[in-house]
């Protein structure tokens, strides 16, 4: 697992916090699905060395911008890639937690 490391004052709390969030889904898994083949821990890198980590950023603010804001712009441009089933995201990919 690879993850954007936090470029800032907090980031040192802030990527203890994800790596203890990970730990817990590794090892009890989540509501919706447990994780049996999870790699051991977290790697944190600087997304401009990393296109895929870029990319996965990309991803995710569009989901979180959706989401939150109400602003479709970029997540209208992923959703052509993003299984549905009669217009409904399906599949264990997207869950919106209130």
């Amino acid at each position: 697992m690879i993850a954007d490391s936090r470029q800032s004052i907090h980031s040192n709390k802030l990527d203890k916090e994800l790596q203890i969030a990970y730990l817990r889904a590794k090892n009890m898994g989540t509501y919706f699905i447990k994780f049996p083949n999870f790699c051991e821990s977290i790697i944190f890198v600087d997304s401009d060395d990393f296109s895929g980590v870029q990319l996965a950023d990309f991803c995710a603010g569009a989901i979180h911008r959706k989401y939150e804001r109400e602003d479709e712009e970029f997540f209208n441009k992923l959703l052509p890639a993003i299984v549905t089933k009669r217009n409904n995201i399906y599949g264990p990919g997207i869950k919106l937690y209130k």
